[in-house]
């Protein structure tokens, strides 16, 4: 009897063992994600993609939609930020607070007002076993359309204009756009 116990719990032991090997050494499985690769920014585009769940097919857009412009605004938000600075250093030192200030509200103002304006260029919906939707969505912006609104609207505001070099100003954006073909 305790040949036959012991046999069970030495064979149990090295099953387990054999088992845990399999799995460890299992690599892990790549996943796709729809739309994922249509939201990848260039020198051209500024770009996002997102996913939304719900229980209802509209709701699923909805928030894959919502998502994706929150991702985009904060996307061209970080990359202006980047411009302003490395423009402001072209400025005498006085004027350059003056100006990233003057140029951060600026910023929040076009962009959200050409996030009404972007273009879908994905969006795939699947429907999950458990009855709810997701919505995968990419969407994008074209840099030339955003650089048109900045150059109007600090052509509007008397304090950002004084110190705005519209050649300067384009040449350090594109700078900046053309980290995202490195980046791939």
């Amino acid at each position: 009897m305790r040949r036959n116990v012991l046999r069970l719990s030495v064979t149990l032991a090295l099953s387990l063992a054999f088992i845990s090997i399999l799995t460890a050494t299992k690599p892990p499985k790549e996943v796709s994600v729809p739309c994922s690769d249509e939201g990848r920014s260039n020198a051209m585009y500024f770009r996002a993609a997102g996913m939304g769940k719900s229980s209802n097919q509209t709701g699923a857009q909805d928030k894959s939609l919502l998502l994706t412009k929150q991702t985009l605004a904060s996307l061209i938000g970080s990359t202006l930020s980047s411009v302003s600075d490395n423009y402001s250093k072209s400025l005498d030192a006085s004027k350059a607070q003056g100006f990233k200030q003057g140029f951060e509200n600026v910023t929040r103002e076009v962009v959200d007002q050409q996030l009404k304006f972007v273009s879908i260029i994905c969006q795939k919906i699947e429907k999950n076993k458990d009855g709810t939707y997701q919505a995968y969505t990419s969407i994008e912006m074209p840099k030339e359309v955003l650089l048109e609104q900045f150059n109007s609207a600090i052509s509007e505001n008397k304090e950002l204009k004084v110190d705005y070099d519209k050649a300067k100003f384009k040449e350090v954006f594109d700078a900046e756009m053309s980290k995202f073909e490195k980046d791939k």
